[in-house]
């Protein structure tokens, strides 16, 4: 099994807590998502005394969740979770939820291993997974970070975000070019041939919401002995026919 673990995080400032005191930074985020009009990163941050990463971390896990949702301006809001326990019902699970019949679809179809994805900042944080029953696989534990440059997940993110994909701390000289994101958004899904690990070719395609904005992105990874480059291709393109229902 080819497992790809990356530790993320500085562990002198509280990205190493205990259950308890985790669980209690969460109640704090949700009370200020409850007791403020629009949260950002930055203000969960100082609130709760952590570092940005984290704090956009715990927002995200709390979006996929289902107990708050962003909007264009990357402000948070509570979500329909947290809405029903005030006595709002909400409309729809989460796309954790929803990611995971479409995971194992993939892994049905291909035999390769398929991620969920969220944007973090300027990473891509693992939310959900399915891999097959092989000897050689490709896994990210959910709750790792990559590099959103390098990877297909994150190329998903810099392609259908357009101009808001500048804001992001990237340096120029590792972001893909113009001629490359519009050839992601034309053909609908981006690939990774081997740019962040050597022997391992990824594809991913775009979530998108009801405003036809990107909120997440689903990947299919393999060792480059079972995908050549024009399976990769066909990876993608099956990838983007399962989350077009998503």
């Amino acid at each position: 099994m080819l497992e790809l673990v990356e530790t993320t995080g500085n562990p002198g400032r509280d990205t190493l807590i205990g259950p308890m005191k985790s669980l209690a930074k969460g109640l704090r985020a949700l009370d200020c998502l409850r007791e403020r009009n629009g949260v950002r990163t930055t203000d969960v941050a100082t609130l709760l005394d952590i570092d940005k990463g984290l704090a956009s971390r715990m927002l995200q896990t709390l979006v996929v969740s289902g107990y708050a949702r962003q909007d264009e301006r990357r402000r948070f809001f509570p979500g329909p979770k947290l809405l029903e326990s005030l006595g709002l019902p909400g409309t729809r699970p989460g796309i954790r939820e929803r990611s995971r019949p479409v995971l194992k679809t993939l892994v049905e179809l291909t035999g390769e291993s398929a991620h969920l994805g969220v944007l973090a900042d300027d990473r891509v944080l693992y939310l959900e997974r399915e891999v097959p029953n092989v000897p050689l696989m490709v896994d990210r534990p959910t709750g790792t970070l990559a590099p959103v440059h390098n990877t297909a997940l994150g190329k998903v993110f810099l392609a259908f975000l357009g101009d808001k994909a500048q804001a992001l701390p990237i340096p120029p000289s590792l972001r893909p070019t113009a001629a490359e994101l519009a050839e992601i958004i034309e053909r609908g899904y981006a690939i990774d041939d081997e740019r962040l690990y050597e022997g391992v070719r990824c594809a991913a395609a775009p979530i998108l919401d009801e405003a036809g904005v990107v909120i997440g992105a689903i990947s299919l990874s393999g060792p480059t002995v079972r995908i050549d480059r024009d399976r990769m291709h066909e990876l993608g393109r099956i990838i983007r026919e399962c989350v077009a229902t998503f």
